[in-house]
């Protein structure tokens, strides 16, 4: 299934929350959403989930308008992994996994209890929750919580993902399973569309990244085009070092950026980094491309 929100406009009273934002995701696409806070990417994914309707422009799901979409069969092709879901019910990790396949049961046909097991299953082991299955989901640490809510959403074995921060309270360890869980889900043909804040798992395993800035869209394209030293700062307002590893980038934020970007700051001399093979260079050496759309 083919997303498509054209022209989004959101407001929340007075402000202005998105602004003519267009966004697209497709089969077999690992799309990140990032942006400082405040910038509207969760509003976004609630709007591209359907569960938001803009006051502005129009989403589409396979060139259909999303009112037109009957609601039990987008739940069967789209499922959401919501920002800090909370669950206060008593039930087994296993019974919480297992509310995923919910979409998949018919109002008058039998339910297919051996798909419905294997999804769960398959969703437990992939988000490393198998080992708690029968622990109460209320026992649980916030971590842990995040990994079966996440295992939730692969069981409805959907042909679009969209989560918003989902590797927000998890460990590093645990951060690399998730992100790397998502790029199996989108290599083997799901759309994800996924919220982030660390711009070097963005870097790392998306395929395109739309960056959110004061509601609008200031860039859009491939990490490499998108996470640039100029538009860094502009948007994030710091100063960072990059650097590859394994034909990887990498970015880690280091100061605040202080005046224009052409003002070399006083405070201290330029850092350097290792590029990954070897040899150290200074972190202002890589190339700044303009702004997408500014």
């Amino acid at each position: 299934m083919i997303i498509s929100a054209s022209g989004i406009g959101v407001k929340r009273g007075d402000a202005t929350i998105l602004e003519s934002v267009h966004a697209v995701s497709r089969p077999k696409e690992m799309v990140g959403l990032i942006g400082p806070n405040g910038a509207g990417k969760s509003t976004l994914i609630e709007v591209m989930a359907g569960l938001r309707k803009p006051d502005l422009g129009h989403v589409f799901y396979d060139g259909r308008l999303a009112a037109s979409v009957p609601r039990r069969r987008l739940a069967r092709r789209l499922a959401y992994l919501e920002q800090g879901a909370k669950v206060d019910w008593p039930l087994s990790v296993e019974k919480i996994v297992a509310l995923g396949r919910l979409p998949h049961a018919g109002v008058f046909s039998a339910r297919n209890r051996q798909a419905d097991d294997t999804a769960v299953g398959s969703a437990m082991r992939a988000a490393d929750v198998e080992g708690f299955a029968q622990r109460a989901f209320t026992s649980l640490s916030g971590g842990e919580r995040a990994r079966v809510l996440l295992a939730r959403a692969l069981a409805v074995e959907a042909e679009i993902l969209l989560a918003d921060e989902p590797v927000d309270a998890l460990d590093p360890l645990h951060q690399l399973n998730v992100m790397e869980l998502l790029r199996r889900t989108a290599d083997g043909g799901t759309g994800v569309v996924v919220v982030l804040h660390d711009l070097t798992l963005a870097s790392r395993f998306c395929d395109r990244l739309i960056l959110l800035h004061r509601g609008r869209v200031a860039a859009e394209g491939a990490p490499d085009e998108v996470l640039t030293d100029r538009i860094v700062a502009q948007c994030y307002g710091v100063r960072s070092l990059s650097g590859t590893h394994g034909g990887r980038r990498f970015i880690v934020p280091w100061r605040r950026a202080s005046g224009s970007w052409s003002e070399p700051s006083e405070e201290e001399t330029e850092p350097e980094i290792a590029n990954g093979h070897g040899r150290v260079v200074p972190f202002t050496a890589a190339p700044s491309r303009p702004m997408l759309d500014s």
